[in-house]
């Protein structure tokens, strides 16, 4: 059984000691922790992955927003080349108590699996913490280019059909149905 992507960068905060105020959390992967998200990521080598965070609310719900950054080696689908890229996404979640959470889901009447809710579903406090860790893995991995284009990198095809007519040019001698 392979490890989800997040059980590497773990830094739980426990929902006990957020204070009324709020509390502003720094998560900073080491080379380790990066070394293997880019392996799981199929991405080259990740130069800084940090995720700054502001926590607000209470034990039954807990407010998370701010952004992940990162620098990482992507390869270019054009030129097939390494280059560095940047990944910067904002954060805005939202955990609750499992009974807290399940209060949402009545007042939601959250729909059947294939139908989508109006508000997104809140993530759950799990042993009385929020792992920001697996939040900043979860937007790290939002934020990766799936087609990563180097800036000025052009395609430029080069075909055999130059020259050769459109399979689709016939259509142009049928005949017009009128109109009715």
């Amino acid at each position: 059984m392979t490890a989800a992507p997040d059980a590497l960068l773990s830094r739980p905060v426990a929902v006990a000691d957020i204070p009324a105020s709020g509390l502003e959390v720094t998560v900073e992967a080491s080379d380790a922790e990066r070394a293997e998200l880019a392996r799981r990521f199929g991405t080259g080598p990740i130069a800084r992955l940090v995720g700054s965070f502001n926590l607000t609310g209470t034990s039954e719900r807990v407010h998370v927003t701010g952004t992940v950054e990162a620098g990482v080696t992507q390869t270019c689908v054009v030129t097939l080349e390494p280059f560095a890229n940047k990944v910067s996404e904002a954060v805005d979640v939202t955990f609750m108590s499992a009974p807290a959470l399940e209060r949402w889901r009545a007042a939601f009447e959250v729909p059947e699996e294939d139908e989508t809710p109006a508000e997104d579903e809140p993530d759950e406090i799990l042993g009385g913490a929020v792992d920001l860790g697996a939040v900043t893995v979860e937007f790290f991995a939002l934020g990766l280019d799936p087609y990563p284009r180097k800036p000025g990198a052009q395609f430029d095809y080069e075909g055999g059909d130059e020259g050769k007519t459109s399979p689709f040019a016939v259509l142009k001698n049928l005949p017009r149905r009128e109109e009715e």
